[in-house]
């Protein structure tokens, strides 16, 4: 018995395959026409790019003394204020907020 061909029951059972088909040739289509050359560059010189970046960055991140000075004249004594934590009674909490004022998220 021949039976019939229904295109739209062909395509409702397999269109996920004739799409992964497809991305599949895509994919395989892209990776034919990629460049696999390497860089002629040696190790040691690009050891030597990393270097002078990482060195540039630190020269630019330089935080200024009278910045310093100010953050640190304005830290209470962190050692006093732990050894209170240990003290549970008459604690003031004032003491502990932070001289900052975050902004709200």
């Amino acid at each position: 018995m021949a039976t019939k061909f229904d295109l739209k029951l062909f395509f409702i059972n397999h269109s996920e395959k004739i799409i992964g088909g497809i991305a599949v040739l895509l994919a395989m289509w892209c990776f034919a026409q990629t460049s696999w050359e390497y860089a002629d560059v040696m190790p040691a010189k690009l050891i030597q790019q990393a270097s002078d970046v990482r060195r540039e960055i630190d020269l630019k991140n330089v935080w200024p003394e009278d910045e310093q000075k100010t953050f640190t004249e304005n830290m209470p004594n962190i050692r006093s204020l732990a050894s209170e934590l240990g003290k549970r009674e008459g604690i003031d909490h004032t003491r502990f907020s932070m001289p900052v004022v975050w902004n709200e998220p």
